[in-house]
Formats: structure tokens, sequence, C-alpha cells
């Protein structure tokens, strides 16, 4: 897990019924997205997402 877990309980579920968001799923994807291709994770975070933060806490995500 890559986030601070919530838990299951009824108050800590998005609208009493899904998972509750932990992850920028934004930084998620360029981390991805730049570990699979071998790009710089915060160029690709500013390439695809204007304005997104690149979180360093999710880096080597990617198995080799």
């Amino acid at each position: 897990m890559l986030a601070d877990w919530p838990g299951l309980s009824t108050s800590a579920l998005h609208q009493g019924r899904d998972l509750a968001p932990t992850l920028d799923l934004d930084a998620l994807i360029a981390v991805t997205a730049a570990e699979t291709f071998g790009f710089d994770p915060e160029e690709t975070m500013r390439t695809l997402f204007a304005g997104g933060r690149f979180d360093p806490a999710i880096s080597d995500i990617v198995r080799k």
C-alpha cells in the first residue's frame, strides 16, 4: 500500500460505499509511464498533467 489506509468503516468510505482515494492518480500514471519508458518522472508529470505535483514517495513502482 502506498498511502494512509483509512479503513473500511462506513465513515471512512467515499459516499459511504466506495474505497476512499488515497493516492493522486495523475502522479501514479506519470511515474508509471516515466519508469516504463525511461523518462524523467518530474518532467513526465509536468508534461502529462500541467500543474500536477510529482510525489517522490511513489518512485520505483515499476518492477524491472
